[in-house]
């Protein structure tokens, strides 16, 4: 079934839920994140200060992160000037292979990397074809979306599979 690529581990509303403590729970040590609908709306061109408090505690928890994005390297570089965290453009997502390249760079491997997508059909795609813990922002709470209805209506239909699995007691953090 087509849902073992789409379905992520973990679907959370905002990127604040994942803490220090998550990624200690889960032997996590490398967070590879998109911005478009993760880090900031899509289009957004620099980030609230809400995640530079993030990416501080992050960091505090011994956590390394990295942007992967799709976004050109003007755009991406706008919005991580500031940012304490290396940042990756033009990923080509769900092609795998900036994201392999960024992980490697942190250290990282699939057993204690985690990729944070907007997107279940570019970022968890990508993200679970390595084997990594994949999370995903609700598509159900974007406030911003300029992506075409079929993108929308497929990604309903994994987020309600990964609910449906939630509600029958796994799949929780």
């Amino acid at each position: 079934m087509l849902d073992r690529f789409f379905v992520p581990d973990y679907l959370i509303s905002s990127y604040r839920e994942l803490t220090p403590e998550f990624f200690e729970c889960i032997g996590g040590k490398v967070l590879i994140t998109e911005i478009d609908g993760v880090l900031g709306d899509f289009g957004a061109e620099t980030p609230h200060e809400q995640v530079r408090e993030w990416l501080d505690s992050l960091s505090r928890g011994r956590v390394k992160v990295v942007i992967v994005s799709n976004r050109d390297a003007d755009s991406v570089g706008k919005f991580a000037y500031d940012l304490p965290i290396p940042a990756y453009a033009d990923a080509g997502k769900p092609s795998v292979g900036a994201i392999r390249t960024a992980m490697r760079m942190l250290g990282g491997d699939p057993g204690n990397t985690v990729l944070l997508g907007g997107r279940l059909l570019v970022d968890v795609f990508a993200g679970n074809r390595l084997g990594l813990t994949t999370v995903a922002i609700d598509p159900a709470g974007r406030r911003v979306d300029n992506r075409p209805g079929i993108e929308k209506r497929l990604e309903k239909k994994y987020a309600d599979i990964y609910k449906q699995r939630k509600n029958r007691g796994s799949a929780e953090f």
